[in-house]
């Protein structure tokens, strides 16, 4: 209740009490705001735990493996748990492999 009473009290700035000096403040705390939504939006990069698997992985696909045998590839061989969604969006990204051949399990389409 004290609060609310403190609130009413306080003078309230109307847009006619913005003055040159004020405006050049303002934009300086907006600049600084839109600097750090921009920090916070960049990309962070981790170094994923398949890395460094990425040509076997690439190998297999091409072969045909499904992101499931790629899964249990991944630990039979490497005692590595890699769900085979996240294989799948692991190579979605790289550059070596195209999202036809992603998509495809390594057939390429015939254009």
């Amino acid at each position: 209740m004290l609060y609310i009473m403190i609130l009413a009290m306080r003078p309230k700035q109307n847009a006619k009490d913005i003055t040159p000096e004020n405006m050049a403040s303002l934009m300086d705390k907006l600049e600084a705001v839109r600097e750090r939504r921009r920090l916070a939006r960049r990309t962070r990069y981790r170094r994923s735990k398949i890395d460094r698997y990425r040509a076997e992985l690439v190998a297999l696909r091409r072969m045909g493996a499904s992101y499931k045998d790629l899964s249990l590839y991944i630990w039979h061989e490497h005692r590595r748990r890699a769900d085979p969604t996240t294989i799948r969006r692991y190579l979605v990204k790289l550059p070596e492999i195209s999202a036809q051949e992603v998509n495809s399990a390594g057939i390429p389409n015939a254009c």
